[in-house]
């Protein structure tokens, strides 16, 4: 019996069998692989994890849970809470122990099916994780739903089929169960595992590939020798980036165009005219998990002699980009015009490849503004563009202000005199409307009204060498008196963003606190809780997150990206637990529905 016992102890010690050897993860994907996602430093990403959940209730181990669970004052909140301290686990020091372990990680997108969905698969080389190993097992053996639907070199290929209940004959016996070979879903989640490998992938197809490379059984070419890829592996960061968007696009074309009659959407119409994806076979990425932030940097490769209208007009010499965002500001951003005269070439070329990629009524804009004034001469003597877009104020919508710096003051004058005629020919009126003008703090500020388009009234005004133009008044004049300061990277095109500003133009809107009239508010709710106020709303989740900011270059024959925010040693604890407040309530409020990606009996089957 001892024996035995020591046996079953050194047997679950040791590491996991690794059948892969020190393979790179890239190795289980084919080399046409249309785009890629890897991590492969687990022990730097287990630090950087344990970094960010520091002095967080996540983090506070045994005794926060129970102070949690002390404090519940209603039965609805019993559940929710016992989902949150699942959900916890991944915090402790135990977990990231084990999390360090795991070898490599890598998302594939792999072409198309028959029937034009995705071909998507995850590879995850355990390396000597226990946890995870044992995770892996469990969803492929312990729900009975989960169903063996192939094998590839005796390794089962399992998807979601549920037994169902008994069916009963005439004479009111239950029938035997229907033992025939189950049939093949086409896009489904899909899994597979062997000792040392776990694989959830859309179909059979694309799992099956993974385990066959894993094996030593393929003997096609992977993405790990692809020259593209191992050009693009110069980035170096906890997660590499890969992907081909000229592929990408024309095998979507491919599959498109044998429907007939079918169309582009629009952004894909504006994508192929405006951005040319053959411009761009390669994009290689990396991002840098710290502790303080994160960043994201993009290398795309540009193939010459093809042109891009978006491409042409990232020609412009980099110079410093905007400063810090303040508390009032939601988007600071400035582009560099490219070089005169090809700069208002470029950007009519832009502006005609959206109108024609969305199918714009009537003149293009390079038809539209020909003529008087001379559009193209005013372009030409602009050398930066800036955006400003201020926080809301209440109820109010923010609006924003972008301010022209042109190369001297008679530029600038040359531009206020052609606004009247500029807004005629955009809002194709009769007649240009003659301005208003009053002075505001020294500033001459004149306002044209739109009609009946529903803009409101436009302003505009001069100082020195810069021209402002927005809906909003008091937003222009400061925008027009703010000084500029150096930023600190230099780019053709720059932009800082809140994030609050961000979830508040593109989140959903806030759940109403009172259920919606009819049966439920007769009969009461049902066996589902109708979703109430919560304490704490997204909003208050991401407020204090510090801006995003992005940068965008151009360097020998490439077209560089930097994507990054930092500061969240000050804000982080906070804004983890706030997140951590408002997930207990959406638990308890809210029933999830069930997700096939994760086991049921652990959380978000609710």
């Amino acid at each position: 019996m001892t024996r035995s016992s020591v046996l079953v102890l050194v047997f679950t010690l040791m590491p996991s069998a690794s059948r892969g050897g020190d393979r790179p993860v890239a190795d289980l994907f084919p080399a046409e692989t249309f785009a890629y996602a890897e991590a492969a430093d687990f022990p730097k990403l287990a630090h950087v994890l344990a970094a960010w959940v520091k002095g967080t209730t996540l983090a506070d181990g045994v005794a926060a849970q129970h102070d949690r669970r002390d404090a519940i004052k209603d039965h609805k909140f019993i559940s929710a809470q016992a989902d949150l301290a699942r959900f916890g686990l991944i915090a402790s020091p135990e977990f990231l122990a084990d999390f360090g372990r795991v070898r490599g990680v890598g998302v594939a997108f792999t072409g198309f099916n028959e029937k034009r969905e995705p071909r998507l698969v995850m590879a995850v080389l355990l390396g000597d994780s226990t946890a995870l190993s044992l995770f892996a097992r469990m969803i492929l053996t312990v729900d009975p739903d989960v169903r063996r639907i192939a094998s590839v070199e005796g390794v089962p290929v399992c998807q979601y089929r549920p037994f169902g209940g008994p069916s009963y004959g005439p004479d009111g016996q239950i029938r035997p169960m229907n033992a025939s070979k189950l049939a093949e879903g086409t896009f489904e989640p899909t899994f597979a595992f062997t000792p040392g490998l776990f694989v959830i992938g859309s179909d059979r197809s694309a799992v099956a590939d993974v385990v066959r490379r894993y094996l030593g059984k393929e003997s096609t070419p992977s993405l790990a020798s692809s020259a593209d890829f191992q050009n693009g592996r110069q980035l170096k960061g906890e997660l590499v980036l890969f992907a081909r968007p000229a592929k990408i696009i024309s095998r979507l074309d491919a599959a498109n165009h044998s429907i007939p009659g079918f169309q582009d959407p629009d952004w894909l119409a504006i994508l192929k005219l405006a951005g040319n994806p053959r411009a761009i076979p390669t994009v290689s990425g990396a991002i840098l998990l710290k502790p303080d932030g994160w960043s994201l940097e993009v290398t795309a490769s540009i193939a010459p002699g093809e042109r891009s209208p978006l491409l042409e007009c990232l020609t412009g010499t980099p110079i410093t980009g905007p400063t810090a965002l303040s508390a009032a500001m939601a988007l600071d951003s400035s582009f560099t015009m490219p070089p005169a005269p090809a700069g208002a070439a470029a950007l009519f070329n832009l502006a005609d490849a959206v109108g024609k990629a969305i199918g714009c009524l009537g003149p293009l804009p390079s038809e539209r503004y020909a003529g008087v004034p001379d559009v193209r001469s005013l372009i030409g003597a602009v050398q930066r563009v800036r955006m400003e877009w201020p926080m809301a104020k209440g109820q109010s919508a923010p609006l924003p202000v972008v301010v022209l710096e042109c190369e001297s003051a008679t530029s600038s004058a040359r531009w206020t005199a052609a606004v009247p005629l500029l807004v005629q020919k955009t809002l194709r009126s009769q007649a240009a409307t003659s301005p208003v003008t009053e002075s505001i703090g020294g500033i001459s500020v004149s306002t044209l009204t739109t009609g009946d388009s529903g803009l409101g009234h436009v302003y505009y005004a001069v100082k020195g060498s810069h021209v402002a133009a927005g809906f909003d008044r008091s937003a222009l004049l400061v925008a027009l008196n703010r000084e500029s300061q150096p930023g600190q990277t230099k780019a053709v095109a720059a932009v800082s963003v809140s994030v609050l500003a961000l979830f508040e133009r593109l989140g959903s809107p806030a759940t109403s606190p009172f259920p919606t009239l009819g049966i439920a508010a007769l009969i009461g709710p049902g066996p589902h809780s109708l979703p109430v106020d919560p304490h704490v709303t997204l909003k208050d989740v991401f407020a204090p997150m510090p801006p995003i900011s992005a940068s965008v270059n151009r360097a020998g024959g490439k077209l560089l990206v930097r994507i990054e925010q930092s500061q969240w040693d000050a804000v982080r604890v906070g804004v983890i637990n706030t997140a951590v407040n408002w997930w207990e309530r959406f638990l308890t409020d809210t029933r999830q529905p069930q997700n096939q990606f994760l086991p049921r009996g652990l959380m978000f089957d609710r």
